[in-house]
């Protein structure tokens, strides 16, 4: 078979596989700068020294038996993080190796040689070694490289670059012993057995049921008639899962959504690293810049908001998720610091007052509270000894800008019956006045 290859039928091959990879070209690489991702998620998808004994949990081989013996894992987690050599691949890589290390021992540089090293290479680069991986380190110089999501996924080209390997050293083998028929039966059989340890009888892929949503169920009929178009926020998820569900949920109501899961995204927009939380105010500022900031609205957890509204209020950080209930919605400051953020898309500056109303826990006879922005020098301070108290702090915006409010509880936390939570203050009726 090695000697027979049909020249033209590998010709065609290459111009076909040429092809496919300028128009991968094409595609890939004006956008492939625009992927933002942390050193940390990089290492956290690099294979191990482990990955190459574990079983492969995306579906896993005959040998899952052993494999998980060996390495003490199972395949019971579909992370893709999980994903390893099959026992068999193990084995003729190895073998593949020692036959191919000695002849470039020897200074044989035959081309079956060259890409086995070079596959190799690859690997070394992309394994995490103690917190510490070679791409990662690359990644730091050339961020494009972000776009590789998951390096373990390497295993897979692995995989396939080794089996392809040792096939062709087999049957070279064979080819020079024409009359070992017991070496032909031998071959067949282990062929055969790495070919069965290569099928996944129970293959966990994507279901559709992966693709549907009801987390938004309430919040539908509100969104199809008040927005032209929305951007999922929901508190307490990371920005990339915003993303995925954002998508389903314009797909179902047909809604446009100004989210998106991309290798590439449109000029300017505010891409993210994959698990920060969102930022909003650059949003709405790319949206102003597509003149689509009109009738869009921002999605949380159980509330629909517009977005083009005179001045828009964010909780960053310290806050609880909103509560709602028929008499209002509020929200449990669950870190002594905590942060509003407000802002003003408009072409003019804001000069106006920030009302809110503090709330004192059941379990606190008093709490003191110190509130500022990083846009005015002088802080209030209060002390609260009723159950509310009402507060008027004046705020003064520039056009297109936003300003962080910041919450500082001089006071201890206190739990409540049946609430593990540290509870600080509520905060309230949030509205800014002229």
């Amino acid at each position: 078979i090695y000697k027979s290859i049909n020249k033209f039928i590998l010709s065609i091959s290459v111009m076909l596989s040429g092809s496919i990879f300028l128009l991968w070209a094409w595609i890939y690489l004006p956008i492939s700068n625009q992927v933002s991702r942390s050193a940390n998620e990089i290492l956290e998808g690099s294979p191990t020294f482990s990955s190459l004994i574990s079983n492969n949990s995306l579906g896993g081989g005959v040998f899952n038996l052993i494999n998980s013996t060996i390495s003490g894992t199972t395949n019971s987690n579909l992370n893709q993080i999980n994903i390893g050599l099959s026992l068999s691949v193990l084995v003729i890589s190895l073998i593949s190796l020692s036959i191919t290390g000695f002849k470039l021992i020897k200074l044989k540089f035959d081309q079956l040689s060259i890409i086995n090293l070079s596959s190799w290479i690859l690997l070394v680069i992309f394994i995490n070694f103690f917190n510490f991986s070679f791409f990662a380190t690359l990644y730091n110089s050339f961020s494009f490289l972000g776009s590789v999501r998951a390096p373990v996924r390497y295993l897979i080209i692995f995989t396939i670059i080794q089996l392809v390997i040792f096939g062709v050293l087999l049957d070279r083998k064979l080819y020079e012993n024409k009359s070992a028929h017991f070496l032909k039966i031998i071959a067949f059989f282990f062929l055969a057995l790495t070919f069965i340890d290569q099928l996944r009888f129970e293959f966990p892929t994507w279901s559709a049921e992966q693709y549907e949503t009801s987390r938004f169920d309430s919040l539908s009929s509100q969104i199809e008639i008040e927005c032209s178009s929305f951007y999922i926020n929901t508190e307490g998820k990371e920005w990339w899962d915003d993303q995925l569900q954002a998508m389903t949920l314009s797909s179902e109501l047909g809604v446009s959504t100004s989210n998106g899961y991309s290798g590439g995204y449109p000029a300017g927009y505010p891409a993210q690293e994959w698990r920060s939380k969102t930022n909003l105010f650059n949003v709405g500022i790319w949206l102003k810049s597509k003149d689509a900031l009109d009738g869009s609205c921002v999605v949380g957890s159980n509330l629909v908001e517009k977005f083009d509204q005179e001045v828009f209020i964010q909780a960053i950080n310290g806050f609880d998720l909103l509560e709602k209930t028929i008499n209002g919605q509020w929200r449990w400051a669950i870190s002594n610091e905590n942060t509003l953020r407000v802002m003003n898309f408009q072409n003019t500056d804001l000069n106006g007052f920030l009302n809110f109303t503090i709330t004192k826990p059941k379990c606190q006879e008093s709490i003191s509270i110190s509130i500022g922005s990083n846009s005015e020098t002088q802080t209030q301070n209060l002390r609260i000894d009723k159950t509310n108290s009402k507060v008027k702090l004046p705020v003064s915006i520039g056009a297109n800008d936003f300003i962080d409010i910041q919450f500082v509880a001089n006071s201890t936390f206190c739990n409540i019956e049946n609430d593990s939570r540290n509870l600080y203050f509520g905060l309230s009726s949030v509205k800014f006045v002229n």
